[in-house]
């Protein structure tokens, strides 16, 4: 669900909705389709040098006929609109390297050397099929349209990765010290092509250099304290995904991102923990709200601190969680319109605590339990639009049997077992409703 901009001009939280509210039209479908395989292999070339390559290809084609709702103020009152998609993603993959160690007096040394290439091309056509159907979510009433529309994927955009990359990690005696120093020279190649007439609409080509720095000190055996320093590609925040944005389906070109990080891990024996701060900067896509094109404005930073704890304190009892305090904010936007507001869609506080207890008296049988809970959050960058905190409760059991000599696994799994009616928070001014009680049965085999 959307919440338009009637609704954002009166509301500042989502009011909560009647259990077993369906938002699904009759007559929705979405039907997937993929094919994938990856060839990988390995060669000594002496005693401790390695020579490998890997080759991977990807077929995946989707069509789906939704709808999905704007909700327009207080009463319920919503608006309604139909769309069908198809498109095909075809991706193929490469890598080709070489690994080894050697020693420069006591330093020990292992070196990565290797050059990769990832082709992405997507042909999509999205297609509007009826809209502004008026309805209230209290009573929802579906007004399915015919589909007019008939398969149609036209080339929309092609992305090429190439680069080289060299790793070196060198380690002291008694593995006191380790630094780890690395680097990537990469090209990367964008075309975005017009849907109707299949001319390219926006091209980029460049070449980048990112670097990798860490360093590991373990003053003692079960105690290692860590830095590290790296840049990267992030294609996946440069695609425009609004659906009723001007330029949806845009995609611009990869964004560099840095990300600092400290941290230490004590091992404990029977468990350890970790506690680390971390700081990471990259370019944003933002909306024009007068124009609906979205277009790289100022940069997200994500800083906050995480702790984690995970091991078998006593045979048969596994724990495992973590909490984490996440400060996310634009900075540098156009105008200082948003700069300090939370990023859309980020929670300050995340937490997640899971135990496993193995039954003695029935061997093969664990029982489960997770607990997960999220603070609030908000929709939009203006940060008008507040989702509430939520917190679910897991309850599951597995039982691990032999069948004919084949290894069986039977799962049984609760999720939100206390029905909590809930929102989460998406970015672009969006929200959908939590999962309610589920129950899911599944029995896996290992040949």
């Amino acid at each position: 669900m959307t919440i338009g901009s009637g609704a954002l001009k009166t509301m500042s939280s989502m009011f909560k909705v009647p259990r077993g509210t369906k938002f699904g039209a009759d007559g929705g479908y979405r039907s997937i389709h993929e094919q994938y395989g990856m060839l990988h292999g390995e060669y000594d070339l002496s005693k401790d040098w390695t020579g490998y390559f890997s080759y991977g290809l990807r077929n995946t084609k989707m069509e789906y006929f939704y709808n999905n709702f704007s909700l327009s103020g207080l009463s319920g009152a919503a608006t309604m609109k139909y769309s069908y998609n198809n498109q095909i993603n075809k991706a193929d993959s490469a890598e080709a390297g070489v690994r080894g160690k050697f020693f420069t007096g006591d330093l020990k040394h292992e070196l990565t050397v290797a050059a990769n290439r990832i082709h992405y091309t997507r042909y999509m056509n999205n297609r509007t099929v009826a809209s502004g159907l008026k309805t209230n979510i209290w009573n929802i009433v579906f007004q399915t349209p015919e589909n007019p529309y008939s398969w149609s994927a036209p080339k929309n955009d092609e992305n090429t990765f190439t680069g080289v990359a060299l790793t070196d990690s060198i380690t002291t005696p008694n593995d006191k010290w380790q630094f780890v120093l690395g680097g990537r020279e990469q090209r990367v190649k964008v075309d975005t092509y017009n849907t109707t007439t299949g001319a390219v609409k926006t091209h980029y080509d460049e070449s980048v250099f990112t670097p990798a720095f860490a360093l590991v000190y373990k003053p003692q055996k079960n105690v290692s304290l860590y830095a590290n320093y790296m840049q990267g590609l992030d294609a996946g925040d440069s695609l425009v995904t609004d659906t009723d944005a001007a330029n949806y389906g845009e995609a611009f070109a990869p964004f560099k991102t840095k990300q600092y990080e400290v941290g230490v891990k004590y091992d404990f024996g029977k468990w350890a923990s970790t506690l680390s701060a971390f700081d990471i900067k990259s370019p944003t896509l933002l909306e024009n709200s007068a124009t609906k094109i979205y277009s790289p404005n100022g940069e997200v930073r994500h800083r906050g601190l995480e702790w984690n704890v995970f091991g078998e304190p006593r045979k048969g009892t596994r724990l495992m969680g973590g909490l984490m305090f996440l400060d996310a904010t634009y900075r540098n936007t156009e105008g200082g319109l948003y700069d300090g507001n939370r990023v859309a869609a980020t929670s300050r506080w995340n937490a997640v605590m899971g135990l496993e207890q193995d039954i003695a008296s029935v061997p093969g049988l664990t029982l489960t339990t997770n607990l997960t809970y999220n603070s609030s959050s908000y929709i939009n960058e203006a940060n008008s639009f507040r989702v509430s905190p939520w917190a679910t409760w897991d309850l599951g059991a597995r039982y691990k049997f032999k069948s004919g000599g084949v290894p069986l696994t039977l799962r049984g799994d609760v999720y939100n077992v206390t029905n909590r009616n809930y929102w989460r928070a998406l970015q672009n001014n969006g929200i959908f409703l939590g999962k309610s009680r589920t129950f899911m049965l599944s029995l896996t085999a290992d040949f």
